[in-house]
């Protein structure tokens, strides 16, 4: 049997949420596996209680980068600055076709970067975490 993992979905766009749980579906995956979040400063928030807490970091997050409060990349220089934070993969999934919203997500620590909307694409990334 395959561990329970836990991924955090981060974007400010409900409908993107609809989109990710069919991948979720098509991919056969545990929905309990994924928690959503419309921002990165609630999942800064999450990050700050379970690292007070010793609690369970995730292994993955799939990120936006264009958020209020927080936006993508900002929330993914805050996680590579924390130790216990930085073996967390970290997919950016984003509209923008822009070479320097690319290269500014890799410059931070993005593992992957996602065009939207490709389903078959993001199966196979939340497959692989």
């Amino acid at each position: 049997m395959e561990r329970e993992k836990l991924i955090f979905v981060v974007d400010d766009d409900r409908n993107q949420f609809t989109f990710f749980e069919l991948a979720i579906k098509k991919a056969k995956l545990p929905e309990s596996w994924f928690r959503f979040f419309q921002n990165g400063f609630e999942v800064k928030r999450y990050f700050e209680d379970a690292l007070e807490k010793e609690g369970k970091i995730p292994d993955g997050l799939v990120v936006d980068l264009k958020m209020p409060l927080m936006s993508g990349f900002e929330l993914i220089a805050w996680l590579r600055a924390h130790s216990r934070c930085k073996k967390a993969k970290v997919v950016v999934m984003s509209c923008s076709d822009e070479e320097r919203d690319k290269a500014e997500a890799r410059r931070l620590g993005c593992d992957y970067f996602v065009k939207q909307p490709d389903l078959n694409e993001l199966v196979k990334v939340i497959e692989n975490f």
